[in-house]
């Protein structure tokens, strides 16, 4: 099953700010485009669209408005150690996005945001972080948040929220393990889905458990649980073992109310998979897992495949 070729949604246009020469591009197929003056006050675009930001360690521009008017979405890439005065500014003026995702590729230096005060309408917040120094976590919780992802595999640099800090409306957890502390910190009344993304890189290995993080945030009342992009090659806990499977095998008992299990972009061991779904279906009592998504994924055989599909409702793989 292609998806991504047979699943088609109006495309909403994404348009690409670079900051050292303060010009738009259009990134989508329709040909969008527009050319900026530097003194430009507001640029009239479509009524939504989403905006890219690139920025570098070149990068001399201090915005102190926004040219835009107000997009839906903010990314900002950082391909260097770039100053934040280029674009913080620039990013405080657009208040009304819903979603802000900030990836950087080098060592990030983290600027006293304070989203919750600054973007206290934020629904979507995403940080890919290669690395840092450290982060005061609790700047990035906006209260208003529906989907938090925290991808980077750094541990001990997030000083701890405060502890019982509520996000009231937040359905989607995406953490990174072994740094996963902070989330057992959290009052997460409303959380549906734990998305599960693959260390990239790890030198020396990292001692890793779920045990904590699944005792902390009670993942036996969450319903979907997702696997992101792992590498069954690397080396986690010592040994080449299972990748997330694997972690997951040591909380059984807490997996009783996972109903979607999606294996996203990963190696997968596929016997240790198939004895992951008997454990969650020997564990369910009210509940039992029906659906089982393979999208992408390397180490699962046809043979595995069968296996799963007699223990569930429901299993579907893209390749």
């Amino acid at each position: 099953m292609f998806k991504h070729a047979c699943i088609h949604k109006p495309a909403i246009p994404t348009f690409v700010a670079d900051l050292s020469r303060y010009t738009l591009r259009s990134i989508l197929p329709e040909k969008w485009g527009w050319q900026a003056a530097s003194g430009a006050k507001t640029i009239p675009l479509v009524k939504t669209y989403d905006l890219t930001i690139v920025t570098g360690a070149a990068d001399n521009v201090t915005l102190a408005a926004s040219p835009f008017i107000q997009p839906t979405s903010v990314t900002l890439h950082l391909l260097s150690t770039a100053p934040w005065r280029s674009f913080s500014r620039l990013i405080e003026s657009l208040s009304d996005i819903k979603r802000l995702d900030i990836i950087c590729k080098t060592q990030y230096h983290p600027p006293s945001l304070r989203l919750p005060e600054a973007q206290p309408q934020l629904t979507h917040l995403e940080l890919h972080l290669k690395k840092f120094t450290s982060i005061d976590i609790a700047e990035y919780l906006v209260p208003n948040l529906i989907e938090l992802h925290i991808v980077q595999s750094q541990t001990d640099i997030m000083s701890p929220p405060p502890i019982g800090l509520s996000l009231p409306k937040l359905k989607v957890l995406g953490v990174t393990p072994p740094n996963t502390g902070f989330a057992c910190l959290l009052d997460l009344p409303m959380l549906e889905k734990v998305v599960l993304y693959g260390v990239q890189k790890s030198s020396p290995a990292v001692v890793m458990t779920l045990v904590h993080f699944a005792n902390g945030i009670d993942l036996g009342r969450v319903r979907n649980l997702e696997l992101r992009n792992w590498s069954y090659s690397q080396r986690y806990w010592g040994t080449f073992g299972q990748g997330a499977v694997g972690l997951i095998t040591e909380v059984p008992d807490q997996m009783w109310s996972i109903v979607n299990l999606d294996c996203v972009e990963s190696a997968i061991d596929g016997d240790s998979l198939v004895r992951l779904v008997m454990s969650i279906t020997e564990a369910s009592t009210t509940t039992a897992l029906e659906t089982v998504i393979i999208d992408c994924c390397s180490g699962i055989t046809r043979a595995d495949c069968d296996a799963i599909w007699r223990l569930v409702t429901k299993m579907e793989i893209y390749i």
